[in-house]
């Protein structure tokens, strides 16, 4: 463990050696992606011209994404898949409040099926 004050396990002043190690997206050039620059030449921009408040984050867009999908009845697995979850359990805990729609649904083909 390092004294507290030293520049030991530190990559600059004040910044832990942890924030080094953290995967970084890379530009072909080979410099570091940052977030802000993302988000305030491009992703702010795009926000303005589809007329969204620019205080929409990007995991806004993406819960959306997926609430939409499935309430269009989108199989829950390919959303899941979509989505990078582990397994479906995360969407469907995570997207459970979507779901009775699709229930009612579910209920009305399954009259529909059986007529």
């Amino acid at each position: 463990m390092c004294p507290p004050g030293s520049s030991a396990g530190r990559d600059r002043p004040g910044r832990p050696l942890v924030a080094r190690e953290r995967a970084r997206v890379r530009l072909r050039d080979g410099h570091a992606l940052d977030r802000r620059d993302v988000t305030s030449r491009q992703f702010k921009p795009l926000l303005r011209r589809a007329k969204l408040p620019e205080t929409t984050r990007f995991h806004d867009l993406r819960h959306t994404c997926a609430t939409l999908l499935l309430t269009k009845n989108v199989n829950p697995k390919f959303v899941s898949e979509m989505l990078g979850h582990s397994n479906i359990a995360i969407t469907l805990d995570t997207y459970s409040h979507v779901l009775p729609s699709m229930q009612d649904s579910a209920a009305r083909a399954l009259e529909e099926a059986l007529r």
